[in-house]
């Protein structure tokens, strides 16, 4: 109607997309800055044909039609991420054996989070693994930890006995 606006971009969907990337993001042990760098890359790779399109055709659209693409083009981008960059994974995995430092659990309503605070790369760092990891490993024990790095330079590693 031409005196009200709406927004036609499902919010609600789009954070549990976001909130499941991030979940599954975590038990791969990924960086979360080099996460949102390759959705912003992403990103403007999918909106430049879309650019060219609306330039070409000469079409004229409403600024809030521009931004839901865009952000749409964002969450399409945030999704696939971290699947597109598992799936590109051709190089041989890096193995590094690491001892376990400390080892936390981290209990929310819906769910519980296991940690291993370990020595890697010269830093201490938490990495997230299974409960069965967790259960099976104490204190001091050695642990596996597997580099992998995608054909864009996306790195992430999994944490194995």
């Amino acid at each position: 109607k031409a005196e009200s606006y709406t927004i036609p971009f499902p919010f609600i969907g789009v954070l549990i997309c976001i909130f499941m990337v991030m979940w599954q993001s975590e038990t791969i042990n990924d960086n979360s800055n080099i996460l949102f760098i390759h959705t912003l890359i992403y990103s403007i790779i999918i909106l430049i044909p879309f650019l060219i399109t609306t330039i070409l055709k000469k079409i004229k659209t409403i600024i809030w039609k521009k931004i839901t693409v865009f952000l749409f083009i964002v969450v399409i981008s945030f999704c696939t991420v971290s699947p597109l960059n598992y799936i590109l994974t051709f190089s041989e995995p890096t193995y590094e054996q690491v001892t376990v430092l400390e080892k936390y659990m981290s209990s929310s309503s819906y769910d519980d989070s296991y940690y291993f605070t370990v020595i890697l790369n010269g830093k201490t760092q938490d990495v997230s693994v299974n409960e069965e990891i967790y259960e099976n490993t104490k204190i001091n024990d050695k642990i596996n930890i597997c580099n992998k790095e995608s054909i864009f330079g996306y790195k992430y590693f999994t944490v194995q006995k």
